[in-house]
């Protein structure tokens, strides 16, 4: 892989303060990206659906359910520890960030999810963007 300074791709309006970049392509997202603590969150259903997982979120009781092949994550507002079932086998994993809920939508830490994924997650903050690149690019 070729090292080179990251620049921020010019098609992205200059609205959006914090881009969040998947694979060189914006992440469609209803509400904008936002920084909160030393991480970054977007909105449940964007982050999961980009990053293939399948969503679900029970609103009554705040809790959302990402899943992909046979590994599924159980996310609860207000809480940084997660649960993570792969086959028979339940573990308990901490979030980089307190998931929250910020105007109807319940908004996750992007870093965990990604890095999960097998994604290369780097923030760069010359140009406020997050940049997950497939380890394979």
């Amino acid at each position: 892989r070729l090292l080179q300074k990251y620049a921020k791709p010019a098609s992205i309006p200059s609205s959006v303060k914090i881009p969040v970049l998947l694979n060189g392509k914006l992440v469609a997202t209803d509400l904008p990206a936002v920084e909160k603590a030393g991480a970054v969150y977007l909105p449940l259903r964007s982050a999961g659906t980009a990053l293939g997982f399948d969503v679900s979120y029970n609103n009554k009781n705040g809790t959302a359910i990402l899943k992909k092949g046979n590994v599924t994550y159980v996310v609860s507002k207000g809480s940084k520890n997660i649960s993570r079932k792969e086959g028979t086998t339940t573990t308990t994993l901490t979030l980089n960030g307190t998931p929250y809920e910020y105007k109807n939508r319940f908004f996750i830490p992007v870093r965990f999810f990604a890095t999960e994924s097998g994604y290369d997650v780097v923030w760069d903050s010359s140009v406020t963007t997050v940049v997950i690149r497939s380890k394979t690019l």
